[in-house]
């Protein structure tokens, strides 16, 4: 199954090894998440992934105009 196929949040909680996707937002994933994103690239997810990513993680709904834009936002506002 290929990214496009796959939620963005569930790939992240798979690959940080969460046991639920509410555990991203776990302060001690945090590191780890930052790593993650990092290696994900902005086309790898439709930007609708990107911005439900952003409003999920960050409890608040924003939306971007690109996933390029959305991804930074993340990484700043977990840092």
């Amino acid at each position: 199954m290929d990214a496009e196929s796959q939620c963005l949040l569930e790939v992240l909680a798979c690959q940080a090894q969460c046991l639920n996707l509410s555990d991203l937002r776990l302060p001690g994933i945090l590191p780890r998440l930052l790593t993650l994103l990092e290696g994900v690239q902005p086309g790898d997810f439709p930007l609708g992934e990107w911005n439900g990513a952003v409003g999920y993680l960050l409890r608040k709904p924003l939306y971007f105009p690109t996933g390029e834009a959305a991804r930074q936002y993340l990484l700043h506002h977990l840092t």
